[in-house]
């Protein structure tokens, strides 16, 4: 966790004598390290003891500020929360642009988006256990749009439980 070792770097005497700011973009307690749990209960400890020390704590969200004040709790704790930059141009640019797929233009066919880096903390395995429960009993779809390193273990967990025909992943979709 870079964070991290900078705060321990700056702690050092006589090595650092400017200003550390941080910047947290992902849920503290949520999907941290899901397959190494010693480490994720390690790196909260330390965050808990190092991030009063930084000079300002830079959060991308009112709940991911509300997890750090929980964390250090008691602890003067100096969090600005600078929101991801959202180029809401492009989006109105593209609001009307049609998406083509057969699923989409099929009106008995209900068809659910998801839209995420394909990564252990976005949690799609998840999604794809609870969509083949749903599939079994309703005519639905599942388009995951994004890339990630967990592609090809998503694809097998979708073959797997036999729903290659019901999940498309055509990847990052501009």
């Amino acid at each position: 966790h870079a964070n991290v070792i900078l705060l321990l770097a700056g702690l050092m005497p006589r090595r650092f004598k400017g200003r550390i700011i941080v910047q947290e973009v992902a849920q503290v307690f949520a999907g941290r390290n899901i397959n190494n749990p010693i480490r994720d209960r390690v790196v909260l400890l330390l965050m808990k003891w190092l991030y009063p020390y930084a000079n300002s704590v830079i959060a991308i969200s009112s709940s991911i500020s509300q997890e750090l004040k929980q964390l250090t709790t008691g602890k003067n704790l100096n969090i600005e929360i600078l929101p991801g930059s959202i180029d809401f141009d492009t989006i109105d640019n593209q609001k009307n642009e049609l998406i083509s797929h057969e699923w989409l233009d099929d009106p008995t066919v209900r068809v659910i988006i998801a839209i995420g880096r394909l990564s252990e903390e976005k949690d799609f395995q998840t999604l794809i256990n609870a969509f083949a429960r749903v599939r079994k009993e309703r005519n639905v779809r599942l388009i995951i749009l994004g890339e990630g390193k967990l592609r090809k273990s998503l694809e097998a967990q979708s073959r797997q439980l036999d729903l290659e025909n019901d999940v498309f992943m055509p990847g990052f979709v501009k």
